[in-house]
């Protein structure tokens, strides 16, 4: 059971009702508790479980007080483990910290714990930040790129045109950073941005 997510908890019996009330409940090592009540009938359930909960063994439990039924207190139990969450990472590798692009951009990058994580990677997207001064753009260059890709070469125009970042100059005024996003769907589920920032020249 992986800690911040939801656990699903299913269960069978005996002599129960579909409508008799049923709680079930996940107990860690140290005593943390968190419980749903429910109904025999349901077969299932969703719950949430806290990234308070301490990693290592753990017990659910399943108990009853449906009228007439008699159990002991804690009913029927099952062995667990409770583990961290994994989640996806990325570490922007190029353009280097105060390096200088030449005529173009060849952005690569390392992809961590996607195949491992909680959420599933299902592509990656490409911005550039441009700053001058106290002013910051960011433009997506590229959207969509497979799960899988670490790299994207980003042409630069002879007007300093870069992706949709238009009529900028080519001028070492202006300081570029690469960031790239892991999507789950339409959700950023890991960031990575080029440590510092680099130039680019004619």
């Amino acid at each position: 059971i992986t800690k911040n997510t939801n656990a699903t908890i299913a269960w069978t019996g005996s002599r129960l009702r579909s409508a008799d009330p049923v709680q079930i409940l996940i107990k860690d090592s140290v005593g943390g508790v968190v419980s749903k009540n429910t109904t025999f009938g349901s077969a299932s359930v969703s719950i949430p479980i806290p990234s308070s909960f301490t990693t290592g063994s753990a017990i659910v439990y399943a108990t009853t007080t449906a009228s007439g039924y008699v159990r002991n207190p804690i009913g029927a139990q099952q062995s667990t483990t409770i583990v961290n969450q994994i989640l996806p990472s990325i570490t922007v590798q190029t353009p280097s910290a105060n390096s200088t692009s030449t005529g173009s951009i060849n952005a690569t990058w390392i992809n961590n714990n996607f195949s491992s994580a909680v959420s599933t990677v299902t592509s990656i997207r490409v911005s550039v930040i441009q700053k001058k001064g106290t002013t910051t753009k960011i433009s997506v260059i590229q959207s969509g790129l497979p799960a899988s890709a670490t790299s994207l070469f980003i042409p630069v125009a002879s007007n300093g045109a870069l992706g949709t970042l238009r009529n900028v100059g080519i001028d070492l005024a202006f300081e570029y950073q690469v960031k790239v996003e892991a999507m789950a769907g339409t959700s950023v589920v890991a960031t990575g941005v080029t440590d510092g920032t680099f130039r680019i020249q004619k």
